[in-house]
C-alpha cells in the first residue's frame, strides 16, 4: 500500500499510471476537487478515459487521507467497450443487507449487484489492461 502527502499526489500518481500505459493524452481528463473545510478529503473523477480501440472507463472516487494512506469513501469505476461492460462501486449511502452489498459489481448493465471486495483505481486499471490488452504485470 502506497503512502501520499498529500491528495494531490495521489491524483499525479493516478495520471502516471495511466501515462504510463500509452494513453498520455488521456491524463488530463483526470481532475481532483478537494473539499475547502476537510482538506484531506476530496473527489478524483473522469468522465471518460479513452482507450486506442474506443473503449471507455469512468471513475469516480470520494477520498480521505488518513496517516498517509487512502481511504475510499466511495467509488465507481465503469468499462465499457462494445456490448461488455462491468462496473465496481463502493455505495455507503445505499448499501442494504442482501440487496445493495457496500461493495459490489454490475456486469454488462445489469441492475444485478455481485458482493465483491473492496478495490482501487490501481486493481480495477491494471485488471483491464492484463484482461482486455494482455499487458503482463510482475
Amino acid at each position: 500500500m502506497n503512502r501520499y502527502r498529500s491528495l494531490a499526489e495521489y491524483h499525479r500518481a493516478i495520471r502516471h499510471l495511466i501515462a504510463e500505459h500509452d494513453l498520455p493524452s488521456e491524463v488530463y481528463k483526470v481532475k481532483i476537487v478537494i473539499d475547502a473545510r476537510l482538506r484531506d478529503r476530496g473527489d478524483i473523477f473522469a468522465d471518460a478515459i479513452v482507450f486506442q480501440n474506443g473503449a471507455t472507463l469512468r471513475f469516480q472516487e470520494t477520498v480521505e487521507l488518513d496517516g498517509g494512506y487512502i481511504r475510499r469513501v466511495a467509488y465507481s469505476y465503469g468499462y465499457k467497450l462494445g456490448a461488455t461492460a462491468f462496473r465496481y462501486e463502493r455505495d455507503p449511502e445505499r448499501a442494504e443487507p442482501y440487496t445493495h452489498s457496500l461493495c459490489h459489481l454490475h456486469v454488462n448493465e445489469s441492475e444485478i449487484r455481485y458482493p465483491t471486495h473492496e478495490t482501487s483505481f490501481e486493481e480495477v486499471f491494471k485488471f483491464i489492461l492484463a484482461n482486455f490488452y494482455g499487458v503482463k504485470f510482475p
